[in-house]
């Protein structure tokens, strides 16, 4: 399975995060900034406080896994590695010496996006489409 590891900026730090699809993910990410649900997520936090304008995110590669647990042992490392404070489940104590199986497991699972498969880095937009695409899914067309 492909996936996605990607780091979101905020004004209030940095978030590692995966996914297999990235601009719906981005879009969901964006969807917070727009409901009150309450969260004690950084990452959300961090998201509604920061103005569009300055809200980033870049992918820091793609990566071909067995099973979904192997993406966590990547997504620590680039958590670790970019000293990203937002995220609470998978972030080390600070300790942590990566062992040199990791660091080749890394690159060794890594991968290059095809060029058709594009991915779009802006939230709003890809929060439209996917309103777009929810709204669509959500009609039925009678014969």
């Amino acid at each position: 399975m492909l996936l996605s590891i990607y780091k979101i900026y905020t004004d209030m730090g940095t978030y590692v995060g995966h996914t297999t699809d990235f601009n719906n993910r981005m879009g969901w990410h964006y969807s917070c900034k727009l409901n009150n649900k309450t969260s004690k997520r950084p990452i959300i936090h961090a998201i509604r406080k920061t103005p569009t304008e300055r809200l980033r995110v870049e992918e820091l590669g793609i990566y071909e896994v067995v099973k979904r647990s192997d993406i966590e042992i990547i997504e620590r490392y680039w958590i670790n590695k970019t000293n990203s404070k937002l995220n609470i489940q998978l972030q080390d104590t600070g300790n942590t010496m990566y062992h040199i199986d990791v660091i080749a497991y890394e690159r060794e699972t890594k991968r290059e996006r095809q060029p058709d498969d594009k991915i779009n880095t802006d939230f709003k937009y890809n929060y439209d489409v996917l309103c777009i695409t929810r709204q669509m899914s959500d009609m039925s067309i009678d014969a």
